[in-house]
């Protein structure tokens, strides 16, 4: 009988069958596109990290030999483990190690480093890959709040789906209210209602509510205006009077009715809400650490791969500067070498904080009253080195300064001499051989070379010419394999011409048979933004179909229990409320609907956004400037016009009503 029925039902009632059908589509591909999308993103930050990094989890230098690698990878959570031949030198052998599952590396990287008996400043964390696996290590002090971010959206995302298929699943159940309550009525049992529905494909939790109706309830379908018990408004009453207490008892009487719309609307409020300011964050903190800050830096980067700087031909760089708009050009290569100094030639500025061993945090410790400091080098071409000097000379101009980790951030770093300025010479070490020189001091300064380069912010960096980086290099060794060349143009031009000036440096050094990368700073720039764009318009439509659930959950609780209404609006002007009155306590209902989501979700978004400001060093009133006020104003006066158009058509048609009418209803 039961399978008749279904079968009846669902053939009769297509429309409404299709509106279900619909919503659960909509839903899974729904669903199914951001589980995809999100997956490429995290996937495409992984794969960037370890592209850039190396795909080590874990990593640690000592003395090893082969019984202890070998122990190392007898360990079951250890998936690989080999030895950095790149970073191996004269500090020791360092060893990779990739962990699967990734979370253990928790647990079983300190018990590696217990078991080969070293310290902890020998061993070191690939943070930013492990932040993108969701595994926090204790110490890291950078804010890695993306992942968490994207976590937090498909969360949100996935209860909208939930709740797009729950909402249609109750809509058209109560739409049966009354046919249930007669089968009820004659004998149908809870159980046999819920196993209807659900062979209707329906959902439990609306089905066992259905069924758990009793069948006088379910005929007259009163359910949802009762409330349980009668509650005073006291802020609505005071604020508005009896049309306040009218609206809040109201709502109390269809909270559980309204439950979707509510949650809906609060999660799309601050999903979006969060959101932006996310984003704005993002915004000022690329612009603040790259954009503003190499602005005068560069216009056009050429990276010349596997070419030294000795390779690239000064006709070339000739040409280059000639081309019209081209205001200087910059060509360097970068090398890593090592500084040995006795710990009596540091600054007094950093002796008093402790030396460098207190500002790296243990990772540098002088041994027999020297100490190895990173000292990166800057190999400029010589007419570039020229211009930087002043004048043609041979040995190393020295970048004296270190950044005070211990009383500034890396949003505002302060930094204090690092050596005494006293000192003639240095002695340069090979990072990873033997091999050292003496290299004459030709100045000291805290101002370094115009190119867009982060320098280390404990090494001494070197500024050399090209003409005496030949004479030490076999000595020094560690130069890279790529060339760079910085090129500065006129700030008058446009996108157009700076991309067709870069296109023009690309087939000047192209035709010179060498393989080039190139950017320009505005074509950057513009992709970032539109990058960002992107981000904001699949995450804004997320949470705009949050709230269109929350509105449509408006729209049919409204519009469906018109009957209710009337009886209950004719009793209100049957005891002398005027037409007006009873649209005011529909419009403060509305208020109430649209405004709750909105008082709930400003303080929690301002203590998470506050969380974020302090996470990233920020100064609130940057953040303040640039709050996006506007966005938010207009996703709020959405939400607000369409709660309010909900109430408004559903109050016409109330108000339309004859009052006699209504009265013959005994249940008034």
């Amino acid at each position: 009988m039961w399978k008749t029925y279904s079968a009846g039902y669902i053939k009769q009632n297509r429309a409404i069958c299709a509106s279900v059908r619909v919503a659960a589509f909509i839903a899974a591909l729904f669903l199914a596109f951001l589980c995809g999308l999100f997956y490429h993103f995290w996937q495409d930050d992984v794969a960037g990290v370890i592209e850039e990094e190396g795909a080590w989890h874990g990593r640690i230098t000592g003395e090893f030999d082969e019984e202890d690698i070998s122990m190392i990878s007898s360990l079951p959570h250890v998936e690989n483990v080999y030895v950095n031949e790149v970073l191996s030198g004269e500090d020791g052998m360092v060893v990779d190690i990739i962990f699967h599952p990734v979370r253990s590396i928790l647990t079983d990287m300190p018990a590696i480093a217990a078991a080969l008996g070293l310290e902890e400043e020998a061993v070191s964390y690939h943070y930013q890959l492990l932040s993108l696996y969701f595994v926090r290590i204790p110490g890291d002090e950078q804010p890695r709040l993306v992942m968490p971010f994207y976590l937090a959206i498909i969360v949100a995302v996935c209860v909208s789906m939930v709740l797009v298929i729950y909402n249609a699943f109750v809509f058209t159940m109560n739409t049966r209210v009354h046919q249930f309550g007669i089968f009820a009525s004659v004998g149908a049992t809870p159980m046999q209602i819920r196993i209807c529905l659900l062979q209707e494909a329906t959902a439990w939790m609306p089905a066992r509510k259905m069924s758990r109706m009793t069948p006088l309830e379910a005929i007259r379908g009163s359910g949802e205006m009762q409330p349980v018990k009668k509650k005073h408004s006291p802020i609505l009453s005071f604020l508005f009077g009896i049309e306040g207490e009218l609206a809040g008892n109201a709502l109390k009487a269809q909270k559980r009715a309204f439950r979707t719309s509510t949650l809906s609307l609060t999660l799309s409020f601050m999903g979006f809400m969060l959101m932006q300011c996310f984003f704005t964050l993002s915004d000022i903190s690329t612009e603040e650490t790259y954009f503003a800050r190499y602005q005068d830096v560069w216009d056009i980067m050429v990276t010349v791969q596997n070419t030294g700087i000795d390779k690239i031909r000064k006709n070339d760089v000739a040409t280059l500067r000639e081309l019209p708009g081209v205001e200087d050009v910059a060509v360097y290569q970068k090398a890593e070498a090592v500084c040995k100094m006795p710990v009596t030639g540091l600054s007094g500025e950093l002796t008093a904080l402790g030396g460098l061993e207190a500002l790296t945090k243990g990772q540098v410790i002088p041994t027999e009253g020297f100490l190895l400091a990173e000292a990166p080098v800057i190999v400029l071409d010589d007419e570039s080195f020229g211009q930087y000097y002043g004048e043609s000379a041979e040995g190393s101009i020295v970048i004296n300064r270190v950044w005070d980790s211990l009383h500034s951030h890396f949003r505002e770093r302060a930094y204090i001499p690092f050596v005494q300025e006293g000192q003639d010479t240095l002695m340069l070490c090979a990072k990873q051989d033997k091999g050292t020189a003496v290299v004459p001091v030709l100045a000291y300064t805290q101002e370094p070379p115009v190119l867009r380069e982060e320098y280390a912010d404990y090494g001494l960096v070197q500024i050399m010419p090209c003409s005496y980086w030949e004479q030490i290099k076999e000595q020094i060794g560690g130069a890279g394999q790529d060339t760079y060349i910085r090129i500065l143009v006129d700030e008058n031009l446009s996108l157009a011409e700076l991309t067709e000036l870069e296109q023009k440096a690309g087939q000047i050094l192209g035709g010179a048979s060498y393989a080039v990368e190139s950017e320009n700073r505005l074509q950057e720039k513009f992709t970032n933004n539109e990058m960002i764009a992107g981000y904001r318009f699949v995450l804004g439509g997320f949470c705009i179909l949050l709230a269109v659930i929350g509105v449509a959950n408006v729209f049919s609780n409204t519009l469906g229990f018109l009957r209710l209404r009337k009886r209950e609006v004719a009793r209100y002007l049957s005891v002398g409320l005027t037409p007006g009155g009873v649209g005011r306590v529909f419009a403060l209902e509305a208020l109430v609907i649209a405004g709750r989501p909105v008082l709930i979700t400003v303080p929690l978004v301002s203590i998470l956004t506050w969380m974020m400001i302090k996470a990233s060093y920020l100064q609130p009133i940057v953040f303040i400037k640039r709050a996006p006020i506007g966005p938010i104003m207009i996703f709020v006066l959405f939400i607000f016009g369409s709660v309010a158009s909900a109430y408004y058509l559903g109050g016409r048609k109330v108000l339309r009503n004859n009052i006699s009418e209504e009265l013959r209803n005994d249940m008034v």
